[in-house]
């Protein structure tokens, strides 16, 4: 049950979020472009190729209004930091422990059921499933370097 928008990012107009400045154009376009999950730095990197001068501050706070707007969704998991994805289709994810990477795989979960959400101290309006382990580059590498 997790809560996005359904329009895909790349099929934004710019009446669509509150002001399309160059700027969150590029990022849209970064974020659009890619299925990883780039983190701030990363994204800043990228549209530098197109907008030389665009600051970190810029994308980042860019990235709170469309995360604001629900157009793309904030993956958090403490020493890697923030990373953004935009895929708008339910899904859940799988990080690899060894590398860090982040892999969308398909939805995953139930909706909790009356009894859970009587014990949810407010307002349920989203729900995450995350799965955990060793990607299967990591595991090549492991059997290549043994």
């Amino acid at each position: 049950m997790e809560k996005l928008n359904a329009k895909p990012l790349a099929d934004l107009k710019p009446s669509s979020v509150q002001r399309m400045t160059r700027q969150r154009q590029a990022i849209i376009r970064v974020l659009a472009s890619t299925k990883e999950h780039p983190t701030a730095e990363e994204i800043h990197a990228q549209v530098r190729d197109e907008l030389p001068d665009i600051s970190i501050g810029t994308i980042y706070r860019n990235l709170q209004m469309l995360l604001a707007d629900g157009l793309v969704q904030e993956i958090s998991l403490g020493r890697s930091g923030a990373r953004f994805d935009a895929n708008q289709q339910p899904h859940s994810h799988f990080f690899c422990r060894k590398c860090g990477r982040v892999y969308d795989v398909p939805a995953y979960g139930t909706p909790p059921t009356p009894e859970i959400t009587r014990q949810i101290p407010g307002r349920l309006d989203s729900q995450r499933t995350d799965f955990f382990g060793v990607c299967s580059a990591c595991l090549k590498q492991a059997k290549h370097n043994a």
